[in-house]
């Protein structure tokens, strides 16, 4: 998918956000945290300078799923971004923001990106499709 778009909801872990998009390749990402996560988006955007085109989001209700749900689909629609190029990475944030950006990529029918990590175990980049309304 050479103009994929990823929508990254971010972790207090930089790392958990970065592993994905330096897998994925994706040609325009969208930073989303809460005020606190100020600081990692702002370190991954010096990291990744120049590799992809970012977009910064900050959610202020992060424990409101509706809310994140509107904040992102008013953030895709300002973009442009269509559903069949975009990506969600529910890795990072709290629940309810994965819940919420889980949603929006129901409804778009939208790819979704999980990074896996268990014990003494290498992290597994997982990614789902919907098919029947079922992420598989």
């Amino acid at each position: 998918m050479p103009d994929m778009k990823l929508i990254t909801v971010l972790s207090d872990q930089p790392i958990r956000s970065l592993l994905p998009i330096r897998f994925l390749k994706p040609a325009e990402v969208l930073l989303v945290g809460r005020r606190e996560m100020h600081a990692v988006s702002q370190h991954l955007a010096t990291v990744l300078r120049g590799e992809t085109k970012l977009h910064l989001l900050e959610i202020t209700d992060p424990f409101n799923p509706i809310r994140v749900y509107r904040k992102l689909k008013e953030a895709v629609e300002k973009l442009g971004w269509q559903p069949e190029e975009t990506v969600f990475n529910l890795t990072g944030g709290t629940k309810m923001m994965a819940f919420g950006a889980y949603h929006l990529a129901h409804d778009q029918k939208s790819d979704l990106v999980h990074l896996a990590e268990w014990d003494n175990r290498p992290d597994v980049l997982n990614r789902y499709h919907f098919q029947h309304g079922v992420a598989r």
